[in-house]
């Protein structure tokens, strides 16, 4: 688990700047977060698959365990946050967190075809960063 928890942390490193730093984790690669992700190693990964690591990721960055990723557990912009804040409660939620437009599957699976690949999965990870 702490292996998953840097795997899939890095690729939000613009989200969780914060959670790294306190867990002290290498930053893996990217190809790296895929695997994981895929959990069926299959290589591509479902909505299913990214939702579970979804929640799993809600789960480390809610840092003093109050059941919501409060704003200072995440290191995002104030548009980004409030993005993610859809109900603008000042937390994000595990089902904000599910349907944040910049974290979701959408956002990953570029052609809609209801899996994300490696490349594909590449692609979105950069514009994350970017």
């Amino acid at each position: 688990m702490r292996l998953f928890a840097g795997l899939f942390l890095s690729i939000l490193t613009a989200v969780a700047s914060t959670a790294m730093a306190q867990t002290r984790l290498p930053t893996p690669s990217t190809e790296q977060i895929f695997e994981q992700f895929d959990e069926d190693g299959d290589g591509v990964i479902d909505e299913i698959e990214f939702r579970v690591n979804i929640i799993r990721v809600m789960g480390l960055l809610d840092t003093n365990r109050n059941g919501v990723v409060d704003r200072d557990e995440v290191a995002l912009t104030d548009e980004r946050f409030a993005q993610a804040d859809r109900n603008g409660d000042g937390k994000i939620d595990g089902v904000e967190l599910i349907e944040t437009p910049f974290l979701g599957f959408q956002a990953f699976d570029l052609n809609g075809d209801g899996q994300v690949t490696l490349d594909e999965f590449l692609q979105a990870v950069e514009q994350l960063r970017n």
